[in-house]
Formats: C-alpha cells, structure tokens, sequence
C-alpha cells in the first residue's frame, strides 16, 4: 500500500511540477493560501510520511461556517482512516492563528471559521491603503502576454457580433495588467484575405480604380457605407460565379503585392489602402466609446514572410503537397491544416502560424487568443502545427484560445450581418444611451442627483449605458450563447452594472455625509466583534477579492468577477437596511467597512472598465 503510495504521489507531483511551469505566481494576501499552509503544516505534523501536493480549500455556503477543506476523502485510504479520523487529526493539530478562530471536523470535512479580529484587520487595510487591494493580487512571476482580441475583417462595420471579443480581450488584458503582467494587446485585422479582397475588386468595378482611389481624408467611406458596400460585394460573390473567381485572383494579387518592396505599383493596392483606412477610422471610434485600448498589427504585417514559412515547412517535410494545394497532415486532428491553395493563395491559417512564429521570436511567454467558439478546430491545428515545426515549446510558453458563444436577438438567431439582420455596435450603444435615460428615470427624486447639471445628463447617460453593454456581456458565462435584451441589461434589479452603481453612488453618498468623520481612517478594529450577522457577511466576502481574481486568472473567465461584485452589492444592499452607519456606537467600524466595500466595487469596475459613476 505504501509502494502503492508513493508511485501516485510521484506522478501528483509531476503533474505539479507542469502546472506550475504556468503558475500564477500568488501573493500571500490570499485567504485560501493562509488557510492552506496552516492546514499544511497541521498534515506535516500528523502524518510526516506524506508527501503534499495541492490543497484545496474552498467557500462555505453552511452556516456560521467561512471556509470548508475535504482533503481527509483523498487521504484516508492513503494512511488507513476513515475521513473524519482523519479530519479530526488535522483539526486537532491546527496551530494556534490569528486567521482561524475554530476548525471542527464533521463528517470529514474540516469547518473552519475565520476570527474576527483578523477580518477586522483586513477591513481596516482595504478601506484606508488605497493600493492594498491591488497588491493582493500582484503576481511574484511576472510574464511577458500577448493578447489577441478585436481583429475584424476590413472593410466591414463593427457589429454587436464582434463586442465580446472586444469587451473580453479588453478585460483579460486589464486584469493581466493589474497581477503586474507585461501585456501587448493586439487587434489581428483581416486586411489579406478573401473578406477584403472581395470589397476592394467590387470598388474597383463598381466605383471606378480612380475614384476610390481618392485620398481617405477627402473622399472616405463612411462605415455604413462600407457595411452596404460588404453586404452587395458578399451577396454577388455567392450569385455570380466569374465575379467570385476575380475576387479569388484579386486575394492573391493582394497578397503578392504587400510581399514587395514597393507595394503601390499594383494600382488595387490604393483602394485597399482606403478602405482599410476607412475601416481603421470608423473601429477607433468605437474603442474611444468603449474605452478601448489595443494595437492594430493587421494580416498583412506577415505578407512578407509567407512564402519563407511555407518554403521552410516544405523543406523540412512539416508541409506536403495533396492535389496541388500545400497542407499540413497532424496526428489525432482528422482535418490537415490547408497553408497554400493550388491557385498560390495564402490563407488564415497561413498567416496565423507565421504570426505566431514571429510572436514567440518577440519573447512573449503566454499568447492568448480571443475568439468565438467555431474556431476551435483552427487554433486546435494551429497550436499543434506550431509544435511539430518547432516555432513554439509547449513546456516553456502557453497558448491559450479563449472561446465564447455568441450574442444573440430576441429570435434566438445570431446577430451577424451574414445572416440579414446587422445590429451596428455603435447604434447598440446609442440605443443603450436612451433606454439608460429611461431608467434614471425610474429613480426616486431623493436618489437622482441634484448635482449633475442638465448639459451633463447625455454624456452620463451614455456613459451608464457604454457600461450596461459591456458589465451584461462580462457577466455571462464565456462559453455560453446569450440573448440580447437592452432593457434586462440596464435594469435596476439583477446582475448589472445600473445595480453595482447604485450600490456604488449609495457608498459615495455615505462618504460625504461623513466627511466630519476621519477616525475611521486611524483606528484598526482588531478587537471589534460582528454582532450583526449582515455586517460580517459583508466583511468576509471583502475579504475574498484576491481568491476571486485568481479565479478569473486560472480559468480566463471574467464571470466570476461579476458574480463576486454583484455578490459585494447584494450583502451591503442587505447590510445598510439592517444597520444603520452614521450616529450610532458602530459608527467608526461601520465608515470603515464602507469604504472598504467602495474600494472593492472600485477596483473592480476598474478591471472590468466599467465606468463608475457617484451620482446617479
């Protein structure tokens, strides 16, 4: 049994060892960290035999129960002891700590529950350092990110199918950024392939070379415009079949011509520059309203280079020829990854496996990838293409496809324009912007801000409903597909950013009609007791925001950081009915939880860059 033993701690620690290769790096701030080296020391003392690997402590939902650890199932077999011997063993081995006020084993789980003297503590750092609640969360291995998000095709409209690309690779990159990352964001734009190509030979026909060729700066598309222009050219690429075999000519003719030196002697080369110039124009414009950050390094920054890859594959047998077209065949992947057509055009997979080669040359240890989940099968083949031509080393840097469903009408049906039925992005966020009056609204006078003058009511109305569009897409699940409802995503009820800022204007408010008060600034409450229930439920969730962001970064899902602040709102709503703040014997401890609860809702809106706002 123990031979037994020992082999399946072996291989635990090996697998230990991979996944720790793409640790996060923790800070000690952690209250699931603090909790599992007290329970780690306790196993070493009881059982000195055992080799450890991870605990797992976890959230309690039980009553007057914080925390809750179940490792005793794992180890019972192990040492020959029912679970709950085994959990009454630690337990009773705990050492004595400022964290744990009582540890009970229960049927084999060990309840733990936190003191509140030590919550306290944490409280009092939270509301009166500014930068804690940052520090928690900084990472101690620091790596070098490349995250791919946006990346639309030129010469189409932002729709409401490309904003949760947008919004997430947006946010991952801002969380990254805050555990003291080094993170690139890059938009990946189609500007080499067949989407493009296909508008440019219909300008060309439909306008005139001459015309379009006009500088963008006195003669632009506007994006609508190029929406009509890409739905006509889609529609007569799939109706007439010579059109389509020019298009096809005129993707590699592209293709060819950005390779050169000098790409301007091929005269279609001027219409793409203007149409990409044009897309690039009317895409900025949505960032700026989003608040959006990120590099464009387009399709063809790699054109240069995709006859030197593919040569490269060829001639060290990654790549063979099949009927004429250039493929590359890989083990457990039935589908051969297609690189060259017959014809000599290059293709997305082309492109994305030279980017990545190219990515890895400039030092970036971790690549992530933002895009919807029917491209699966493509970055399963780009991820295993990348391997076998030696372009990457699993072992050292990690790629990472971030999917996520997609966003859907009231019909159910796919909002894309590929399907007849285009929902600009900008007009989604006009259309917020009204409903958002209608909802300030519905307010009580007492809570509308007299403050806010009236030439400044649209510009904030915009501003909450920029926020609701993004907070609504941020708080589904990531994998899942969701229904578009304007009206649910700025209701004041529910998971949404209307709710988390009212919570947020509630605390503002506080915390000006305290303004005479700054001991809660000076005193740590390391002696203070919870007596009210709904006091330290809000307390020990605020304790809990480095936990929650560690979650995000593991599983990549900006979820789980809504549902915590939503969480955060719920418990003060809860708490500021049951307890009052100002003029009472709890005053001071009470400021202090406040504005540990605005710091929380803060820093978090601040990692999703959802706009707060102090007075509704």
């Amino acid at each position: 049994t123990q031979s037994t033993w020992g082999g399946i701690t072996r291989m635990l620690l090996r697998a230990l060892h991979v996944r720790r290769r793409f640790s996060t790096g923790r800070t000690s701030l952690s209250v699931k960290d603090s909790l599992a080296s007290i329970i780690r020391d306790s196993l070493r003392r009881t059982f000195p035999d055992l080799q450890i690997c991870d605990l797992l402590v976890s959230r309690s939902a039980v009553p007057g129960v914080d925390y809750q650890y179940n490792g005793a199932f794992a180890l019972s077999k192990s040492v020959n002891q029912t679970p709950q011997q085994v959990a009454q063993h630690i337990a009773s081995h705990l050492s004595p700590s400022p964290v744990v006020h009582c540890a009970e084993a229960v049927k084999g789980f060990i309840n733990i529950q936190l003191t509140d003297q030590w919550i306290g503590r944490q409280i009092h750092q939270v509301a009166t350092s500014p930068g804690y609640l940052r520090e928690s969360i900084i990472h101690a291995d620091r790596r070098s990110i490349l995250v791919d998000f946006a990346s639309p095709n030129m010469g189409k409209e932002l729709h409401v199918g490309h904003l949760r690309s947008i919004v997430l690779g947006d946010c991952l990159s801002r969380i990254l950024e805050a555990c003291g990352h080094e993170v690139s964001r890059v938009s990946h734009v189609g500007d080499l392939g067949l989407p493009v190509a296909m508008v440019v030979r219909y300008v060309m026909e439909a306008h005139g070379q001459a015309g379009a060729q006009q500088d963008p700066s006195t003669h632009p598309f506007t994006a609508p415009e190029l929406a009509n222009i890409y739905e006509r050219a889609k529609k007569r690429f799939d109706e007439d079949t010579e059109f389509a075999k020019r298009a096809q000519t005129q993707t590699v003719t592209l293709q060819q011509s950005l390779a050169l030196a000098d790409p301007s002697v091929e005269p279609s080369v001027g219409v793409w520059r203007n149409i990409c110039a044009c897309s690039r124009r009317s895409y900025q414009e949505i960032y700026d309203l989003l608040s959006v950050r990120v590099e464009e390094r387009g399709e063809s920054t790699y054109a240069p280079l995709l006859q030197t890859v593919v040569d490269e594959l060829c001639g060290r047998k990654v790549a063979s020829i099949d009927d004429g077209a250039t493929v590359i065949f890989m083990d457990n992947i039935d589908t051969p990854m297609l690189i060259r057509k017959k014809a000599g055009g290059y293709l997305y997979a082309t492109v994305d496996l030279t980017a990545l080669r190219e990515r890895v040359k400039a030092k970036h240890d971790w690549i992530i990838y933002v895009t919807d989940s029917s491209q699966e099968l493509h970055f399963r083949q780009l991820f295993k293409a990348a391997e076998i031509a030696n372009f990457v080393d699993r072992s050292r840097i990690r790629l990472d496809h971030v999917t996520f469903g997609v966003v859907q009408g009231e019909n159910g049906k796919k909002l894309s324009s590929r399907d007849g039925s285009p929902y600009s992005l900008k007009q989604l966020l006009l259309d917020g912007a009204k409903q958002a009056q209608d909802t300030l609204e519905l307010l009580r006078p007492s809570e509308q801000s007299t403050a806010v003058a009236d030439g400044e009511r649209p510009q904030r109305t915009l501003r909450l409903a920029v926020g609701a569009v993004k907070y609504f897409d941020l708080s589904h699940s990531r994998t899942k597909n969701y229904i578009l409802s304007p009206k649910q995503m700025l209701s004041l009820k529910g998971n949404t950013s209307v709710y988390i800022n009212y919570a947020y204007t509630r605390l503002a408010s506080i915390s000006r009609q305290s303004h005479g008060n700054v001991e809660w600034r000076h005193v740590v409450l390391d002696r203070y007791e919870y007596k009210e229930p709904t006091e330290r439920s809000l307390a020990l969730a605020i304790t809990q925001f480095p936990d929650v962001i560690e979650q995000v970064v593991r599983t990549l899902s900006p979820h789980f950081l809504c549902e915590y602040l939503y969480d955060i709102a719920t418990r003060f709503h809860v708490f500021y009915e049951h307890c009052r703040v100002l003029g009472v014997d709890e005053e001071t401890a009470r400021l202090q939880l406040c504005h540990a609860t605005l710091q929380v809702l803060q820093q978090g809106m601040d990692l999703l860059n959802v706009e707060r706002l102090d007075r509704m």
